[in-house]
């Protein structure tokens, strides 16, 4: 079935960069993985040559960083994504200074890999623990030059040939400055990716704003408009006729109690419209019962049958059952009219499992192609009210099989972004 999002608020958003920064992190992880075995293959053919032991703890040193490297894939496959990057971080950090201290010739590669985790850190990390991170970067950076300027316990410079130091340092810088520039533009694209969704996120709410105001003024002009013709024009009849009443009582008091008569019938014409008009700005059963009793009552007074499984949930705050229920009333609203005459309509309501507040409305009707048809002005109105309580809408509709309206409205607040 075709799906077409009318409109995606900030939880999906939150998911969705969620999403891609587990899966930069993934990438990540697997080329700094890669780096480390082979670096510690690169040094470990320089301890075969040379026959230096140093030589090879470093290789293992780096194949075991690899390892650990790697098996942060484990807390990233299940979604913890701060765990993975102190895993590589700290992994990160532990082997430079170890690497230093074994082979002091090799300081310039390890202090650049010691800012890599830095050069990370913006895209999985709070602004606040970046700049902690950076800062230890730095503190490693500044130890890993000290021990390669200043000391030499392994004697590693003397036991490797000048010709191995320089390929080391060759073949290792360009790999070290290749993942500080991977992990750099990363940044740059994460950061232009959230500004073109910023953009396109604060230009959906200018429209839905102009929108909502417009639907607003028109809703008031529309009260004004069925006050004026229905119950104020009964209103100044009534006045008349009461007057008429007035002169009727002394010549003629039979007429009078007739024109009092009609005065009454007025008086409860009057009284219905007002009712009338009262329950389509805000019905009395969504005041009193919550939600879930109004979208019963609306299925049952609507002209197509409509089959209902709702369910008890905990009452909203006014402003969400409002633009649950009119948002309902709308598809509903919809089915009836664009489905056909030969359709179900199927109206559920109740609690996901994640604790939302859904509605969701299927008619196996006409359908439409979302790729081929944008959004009616019904389906704009729905997509405008749940947005402003937070809640979205989703709508599938493949032609020949029907429409599926879901509204979803969160029963708390919920905070996004990325917990430090």
């Amino acid at each position: 079935m075709t799906t077409s999002t009318v409109i995606v608020v900030d939880e999906s958003q939150t998911e969705s960069l969620l999403d891609r920064r587990l899966e930069l992190l993934r990438r990540f992880i697997i080329f700094d993985t890669i780096a480390c075995f082979a670096a510690a293959a690169a040094v470990m053919t320089v301890a075969i040559i040379a026959g230096s032991g140093w030589a090879a703890a470093v290789a293992v040193a780096a194949l075991t960083a690899g390892i650990v490297i790697g098996s942060a894939l484990i807390p990233l496959g299940r979604g913890s994504l701060s765990t993975a990057f102190w895993i590589v971080a700290i992994t990160n950090w532990i082997v430079s200074v170890t690497c230093a201290l074994l082979a002091p010739v090799a300081w310039p590669i390890c202090a650049g890999a010691a800012f890599v985790p830095a050069a990370a850190a913006g895209l999985f990390t709070s602004p606040r623990l970046s700049r902690r991170v950076a800062l230890v970067a730095v503190c490693a950076a500044t130890l890993i030059a000290a021990l390669g300027v200043l000391q030499d316990i392994t004697g590693f410079n003397e036991a490797i040939p000048e010709r191995a130091i320089q390929a080391t340092l060759i073949v290792g810088m360009p790999m070290v400055a290749l993942v500080l520039v991977v992990a750099a533009q990363a940044n740059t694209n994460e950061l232009q990716s959230m500004l073109t969704d910023t953009r396109l996120v604060n230009a959906e709410l200018k429209a839905s704003r102009t929108r909502v105001v417009a639907a607003t003024d028109e809703a008031r002009r529309k009260i004004e408009r069925d006050l004026h013709d229905g119950a104020q024009q009964r209103l100044v009849g009534v006045t008349l006729q009461l007057s008429a009443a007035r002169e009727q009582l002394a010549s003629d008091p039979e007429g009078a109690a007739m024109t009092l008569a009609r005065v009454r019938d007025e008086v409860r014409h009057a009284q219905t419209e007002l009712r009338s008009l009262v329950r389509g700005v805000y019905p009395p059963v969504l005041t009193e019962h919550g939600l879930g009793p109004a979208l019963q009552a609306l299925s049952d007074s609507q002209a197509l049958p409509v089959r209902t499984a709702i369910t008890t949930t905990p009452r909203l705050s006014p402003d969400k059952e409002a633009a649950g229920y009119f948002s309902a009333l709308e598809a509903l609203q919809n089915s009836a009219k664009h489905a056909g005459s030969d359709v179900t309509i199927e109206l559920e309501y109740g609690a996901s499992d994640q604790g939302d507040i859904v509605f969701e409305i299927r008619d196996n009707g006409r359908g439409f192609s979302p790729d081929l048809v944008e959004p009616g002005h019904g389906l704009t109105n729905i997509a405008d009210r749940m947005t402003a309580v937070g809640g979205h809408v989703e709508v599938r509709s493949e032609v020949g099989v029907g429409t599926i309206v879901r509204g979803t409205l969160p029963l708390a607040p919920k905070a996004s972004g990325l917990k430090s």
